[in-house]
């Protein structure tokens, strides 16, 4: 059954030029591209989403901070919204989720950071349909993808999407650096990002802690549900 988004302010927004979307891919690069522009700018969190599913009703607690399955942070004047868990099943509840928050501040462009597998090599970075002048990135000419991406599309709302090749298997901070300049070229914001390759490990430990926590919400749940229906 497909959940309803709502959208609930903890802060008073400020007008956005850009939406930013990020969910799990290959590598964690677009979730860990956004969550460096967080921490560096010590961005606060605005808002926070609601599907009316049980599968998105958990909260991780990460070294005293919140994170929300589904949370909306500002960057100036762009909009990040960041999901932790997959959205199969939310496609056609996202969508209206984005095309309300565009017809409410008229985008000039949505972008998708997101990845691909990468079986070896050096990663590089992928666009489509078209790209920011000035940007080292590649068309895709060829694949086959699923999920948010061709539903804004088919909508035409003005979306473009970026893919970095990365690890099928486990962190890759080269792919989110791919994403990082991706989205600080389009949005001409500035970053320094030198911290991000020291950063690696803690990466590593941070989204293990956090996968593992939202897996033992989950199994949590199972269990108090075949309680209560026991």
């Amino acid at each position: 059954m497909t959940g309803e988004m709502r959208i609930i302010w903890t802060r008073k927004p400020r007008k956005a030029r850009f939406l930013v979307i990020t969910y799990p891919g290959f590598g964690m690069a677009g979730l860990i591209a956004t969550d460096y522009v967080r921490n560096e700018k010590n961005l606060p969190e605005i808002a926070r989403i609601t599907t009316g599913m049980s599968e998105h009703a958990y909260l991780i607690i990460h070294q005293g901070k919140e994170y929300y399955p589904l949370s909306i942070f500002q960057d100036d004047d762009t909009l990040i919204l960041t999901s932790l868990s997959s959205l199969h099943g939310l496609e056609e509840a996202f969508l209206q989720l984005i095309t309300r928050l565009h017809e409410a501040y008229a985008f000039e462009r949505i972008l998708i950071l997101d990845a691909f597998s990468r079986q070896s090599g050096e990663a590089r970075l992928y666009h489509h349909p078209d790209v920011k002048e000035g940007l080292e990135s590649k068309p895709l000419r060829e694949g086959v993808i699923i999920g948010i991406y061709p539903l804004l599309r088919l909508h035409q709302l003005p979306v473009r999407a970026y893919f970095a090749e990365a690890s099928p298997n486990s962190i890759d901070i080269p792919a989110a650096r791919k994403l990082l300049t991706a989205y600080l070229h389009e949005t001409d914001h500035e970053l320094d990002l030198t911290q991000l390759g020291r950063m690696e490990e803690a990466y590593k430990q941070r989204v293990h802690e956090m996968i593992q926590r939202q897996k033992h919400a989950e199994r949590d749940r199972q269990h108090q549900h075949q309680f209560y229906i026991g």
